[in-house]
């Protein structure tokens, strides 16, 4: 009999990994880890402590790698147990099936996940993730010849 392992989630992983220096360089972090970085889901949850807001700030309007990102973020980030504040997902909110799809796939989530995400991304961001993966749905719908 199989056990079904649990998919980690790379945002939290990597969140929890700056706060710990569990891998104090880019490097160091798994593949997987590295290829679930998301620079803007990172500077949205590590806006809410204060101190590092203008730090998320200046990361925001630089255009960096994603080493580059994390190797700057893990020297600012205090090595300390860090509770970021968010509304995890609640299940009553009605989500848009193309928001939905097209954020699982721009950043490789469950469902669940993805309708968490959707509560943190606003109007624009949204629009942008579908736009970009609008394509992509269309000519899967497509009957193959």
């Amino acid at each position: 009999m199989e056990t079904k392992q649990k998919k980690r989630n790379p945002l939290w992983e990597i969140l929890t990994a700056l706060c710990t220096k569990q891998y104090p360089e880019w490097k160091d972090l798994p593949e997987d880890l590295q290829n679930g970085y998301s620079q803007f889901m990172i500077n949205r949850f590590i806006c809410s402590y204060d101190y590092l807001i203008p730090v998320a700030d200046q990361l925001a309007t630089q255009k960096l790698s994603d080493d580059m990102h994390y190797n700057i973020l893990i020297g600012y980030v205090k090595h300390t147990k860090h509770y970021f504040k968010y509304d995890y997902f609640k299940g009553t909110q009605e989500y848009d099936p193309v928001e939905i799809e097209s954020v699982k796939k721009e950043y490789d989530l469950t469902d669940r996940e993805a309708k968490f995400y959707l509560q943190i991304l606003n109007k624009e961001q949204k629009q942008h993730i579908v736009k970009k993966w609008e394509d992509y749905f269309r000519l899967a719908a497509q009957p193959k010849d």
